[in-house]
């Protein structure tokens, strides 16, 4: 009995202590990888390994190289670095948008009552986790823009507005000097990126919206869907030989497939059909599977790899709108909906499904 109580005691102290900033790292790591950065970057005192104890399965620290009273447990992963699905794999994420300061520029925000939130935030939060767990499955992860509010062009556009003070003069709105041409070059940024990675495959992250607040689907872009004033320059002639010519086409299919499946899965959500009556599709897009389309989006253009350029649920549902409006978790601390986890977490799957 008194055994029993010595160990809960251990149990409760070191539930207590826990550190919900640590304890994100719970099962995610394996004791090769703590062993090597160890001995490589933090003992420099040999009696410094009388603080922790690692084995197989668990590192536990102590507050005490003396008494041995356990600080923290961290429980690890089993899998070898051979057995992760994606090592070796390099994927790019380019979280829609910028979001933060720039919602009202890019005229992509929902405030609705107390339902307040912008994609940008949204799609850099959902990448900042898919990352996450790309990289657990031993796959090399970019990101195109570093943080909510920014975006990948070098000059934030107040600093590009001063370089470039004639744009203020031809009688436009802010946002459509934003979107009209500070856009593009942010467009043509990301993918310079991506391309300069190489990746295996990329993903482009965006939420969705309708003209009315009654549907709620997902939908996948893929690259293609040319028109005729579309290859007017040598630089989209290009790309269209290049799509011809690759077989970015037929691995962008297969990858979008199965997020779109997989988006279906994770969020309870159906893809799109003609019933939703998108009316924009029919007349840019090419209907390739069920909620997969080819279209000719610059990001589809000019990224040189299988891609998925997802538009998952629609904002504007009222079902949708309170979901992603609650801040029931957090995403590398900030505050956000458990509902990103979700999309981030269907993407994942249907890269790994998209892996043989």
């Amino acid at each position: 009995m008194k055994t029993v109580l010595i160990y809960a005691l251990l149990f409760f102290s070191t539930l207590f202590a826990a550190e919900p900033h640590l304890d994100k790292y719970q099962h995610t790591l394996s004791s090769t990888l703590l062993a090597e950065r160890l001995q490589k970057y933090l003992i420099k005192d040999p009696q410094l390994k009388e603080y922790y104890e690692l084995t197989d399965k668990t590192f536990t620290f102590y507050s005490s190289p003396v008494e041995k009273s356990p600080e923290f447990i961290l429980h690890l992963i089993q899998k070898s670095e051979s057995e992760r699905k994606l090592t070796g794999k390099k994927i790019a994420l380019d979280p829609g948008h910028c979001g933060g300061c720039y919602k009202y520029l890019e005229q992509r925000f929902i405030e609705n009552g107390e339902h307040k939130f912008d994609e940008g935030t949204l799609t850099f939060l959902t990448a900042l986790h898919l990352k996450d767990l790309l990289e657990r499955e031993g796959a090399t992860v970019l990101l195109t823009r570093e943080g909510i509010g920014k975006g990948a062009y070098p000059e934030s556009f107040e600093q590009w507005l001063v370089h470039n003070p004639e744009y203020l003069y031809n009688n436009l709105p802010p946002s459509q000097i934003f979107r009209k041409y500070y856009n593009p070059l942010d467009m043509c940024a990301r993918a310079e990126k991506i391309n300069q990675f190489e990746p295996d495959f990329s993903l482009i992250l965006h939420f969705n919206a309708h003209s009315t607040d009654d549907k709620n689907f997902n939908l996948v872009f893929i690259p293609g869907a040319f028109k005729k004033e579309e290859l007017l320059n040598r630089e989209e002639r290009y790309e269209f030989l290049r799509l011809l010519f690759s077989g970015d086409l037929e691995l962008s299919e297969a990858l979008s497939e199965n997020i779109a499946q997989a988006m279906v899965e994770k969020l309870t959500v159906p893809l799109v059909t003609s019933e939703d009556l998108v009316t924009y599709l029919p007349s840019v897009a090419l209907e390739i599977k069920p909620g997969v389309y080819a279209r000719n989006l610059c990001l589809t253009r000019k990224i040189h790899s299988p891609l998925c350029y997802g538009e998952s649920l629609i904002q504007n549902y009222p079902e949708e709108c309170r979901k992603l409006a609650t801040l029931d978790t957090e995403i590398h601390g900030i505050p956000c909906s458990s509902r990103l986890k979700e999309v981030a977490e269907a993407y994942f799957l249907g890269i790994k499904n998209s892996v043989s």
